[in-house]
């Protein structure tokens, strides 16, 4: 696996290890990934560790912040922007070819 400064994960990791109060999370989280890349588990196991990263999922969730009816009508007509004028060019590469 590789990672770059525009990938999260690795800026995830650069935090992790320029902080000296996470230090033990990031030895841990550490030692979970070598243990499940290196283990066999069963299928019990397997339906223990799903049910366990479901839970996380929705605490995490939980955590996220709602998105108000106005931001996300904002949200929607800038991306149906963006789109239209991706159209656009499409369209302007597509006449350049045929003049």
């Amino acid at each position: 696996m590789r990672f770059r400064d525009d990938n999260g994960m690795f800026s995830r990791i650069r935090e992790l290890t320029n902080n000296k109060e996470l230090r033990e999370y990031l030895e841990t989280w550490i030692k979970v990934c070598f243990l499940i890349s290196n283990a066999t588990p069963d299928v019990k196991f397997m339906e223990e560790f799903f049910k366990s990263y479901s839970d996380l999922t929705e605490r995490l969730r939980g955590l996220q912040q709602p998105v108000s009816p106005e931001d996300d009508a904002k949200i929607l007509e800038e991306e149906r922007n963006m789109n239209s004028i991706k159209e656009g060019i499409k369209e302007e590469h597509k006449n350049e070819g045929t003049d």
